[in-house]
């Protein structure tokens, strides 16, 4: 028992002189000296920057230690550029939840074969589409992507489904006190009815029609502006991905531009997109 004791007291000993030590190293009455960040010694990759051949700027970093990727699609699509409540987010949202092809859980079901991740986010000015996954399935995952911006069709059943979701979601979060007071300091900061001040209200949701979707899709995202960022360990043929066709309208100017044998691009035009 007494050895015990011994013990204990003597470790407590040898920790209060290694406390000891850090205390008259660290003197915590003299503020540590202020250092300029551009003191600091950081050499970044480069960037490149290129346009691809239907015009849409492209800029990458090619660096990392793992073999996965990002792309961010951004379109100038934000809230501030919809004629009623609720269109850019609602658009923005079920672009992943049907096409011509494939339904909601085909789509859902290819990006979780491959291990990849896909978001959707609406901003006040834009609205970006978002891919992580591992670099050697962007092959596989482009084409995807490419459907999903240029041949989404909004199905009335999805449609459906978000409307009630956002209802029942909006619904718990006005009991949410930060969430009230965020509406509220973007209202009385910019007004009820500009771009930034603007809050979404049951109403809006209900009156959300599926050609008010299908025409704020064809402006915004196969008309509009877009612009590519992305970073990770890249394929050596990243450009050479990155340049299919994102529209039908590209695939009949690539016909009339190039001579193109028709069999190839049956071929392509038929090959499964997953």
């Amino acid at each position: 028992m007494q050895y015990a004791l011994l013990q204990e007291q003597y470790s407590r000993q040898i920790i209060f002189i290694f406390f000891k030590k850090d205390i008259e190293m660290l003197n915590r009455t003299i503020a540590p000296k202020i250092k300029d960040a551009v003191e600091f010694n950081i050499i970044l990759k480069s960037c490149s920057n290129i346009h691809l051949s239907n015009g849409v700027p492209l800029h990458y970093i090619n660096d990392g230690a793992e073999e996965v990727a990002e792309i961010n699609f951004i379109f100038t699509a934000g809230n501030c550029y919809e004629k009623k409540n609720g269109i850019a987010a609602t658009s923005n949202h079920l672009l992943k939840n049907g096409t011509s092809k494939k339904n909601a859980f085909e789509i859902t079901e290819c990006f979780e074969y491959y291990g990849a991740y896909l978001t959707r986010t609406c901003y006040n000015e834009t609205a970006a589409i978002v891919l992580h996954c591992l670099s050697k399935h962007l092959k596989e995952l482009l084409p995807v992507i490419r459907e999903i911006i240029t041949d989404a069709i909004f199905p009335e059943k999805e449609i459906e489904i978000f409307k009630q979701n956002s209802i029942q979601r909006l619904a718990v979060n006005l009991h949410k006190c930060d969430f009230v007071a965020n509406r509220l300091i973007d209202e009385y900061l910019y007004g009820a009815h500009h771009p930034y001040g603007k809050v979404s209200h049951k109403e809006d949701i209900e009156a959300i029609e599926r050609q008010d979707l299908t025409d704020y899709f064809r402006q915004y995202y196969i008309n509009g502006r877009c612009t590519i960022f992305s970073a990770g360990k890249l394929p050596s043929d990243f450009e050479t991905l990155m340049e299919l066709p994102t529209t039908k309208a590209e695939f009949r100017a690539q016909l009339e531009s190039q001579d193109l044998f028709l069999t190839g691009i049956i071929r392509i035009l038929r090959k499964p997109w997953c």
